[in-house]
């Protein structure tokens, strides 16, 4: 309902909507892979995904406020495969809202843009493909 108070915009906040989700869950299956291809067996490839996404979501600005950080762990925020998928969702639904204020309250407002949020996303996206595809041609040889 709030997210589609303009009729005009239902096809661009449904495309938004389906981007920001889509890419969220391709980052989550890359960083499972790039895990796997990173430790030597499932044990550790899963307590390193877990790892990886645990502090994402505490760093994704939802659970626990930017504004809340200490100084010297503000910069965590930017390593969060969440945040960039997150914000741009929030952005979406409260925009144009009476409660817009949300987003400026729990600093939900950098980048200030939804395409911003969903570039630095697809950044992480191919920052963790590249290592992966690295892992995978210099780590695991094939076998015949």
């Amino acid at each position: 309902y709030i997210a589609f108070t303009q009729p005009a915009n239902v096809p661009l906040n449904f495309v938004i909507y389906l981007s920001g989700l889509v890419l969220q869950t391709n980052m989550g299956s890359m960083c499972v892979q790039l895990s796997a291809l990173l430790a030597p067996n499932q044990d550790i490839a899963f307590v390193l995904a877990a790892g990886y996404v645990a502090a994402s979501i505490l760093t994704g600005g939802f659970i626990v406020s930017f504004n809340s950080f200490y100084h010297n762990a503000k910069w965590l925020q930017w390593t969060s495969f969440i945040k960039f998928t997150f914000q741009p969702l929030s952005m979406n639904v409260l925009r144009g809202t009476n409660v817009e204020f949300v987003i400026d309250y729990i600093s939900l407002n950098n980048p200030s843009t939804i395409w911003q949020n969903l570039g630095c996303a697809f950044a992480i996206y191919v920052g963790l493909t590249l290592c992966a595809y690295l892992a995978l041609r210099h780590l695991h040889k094939e076998r015949r």
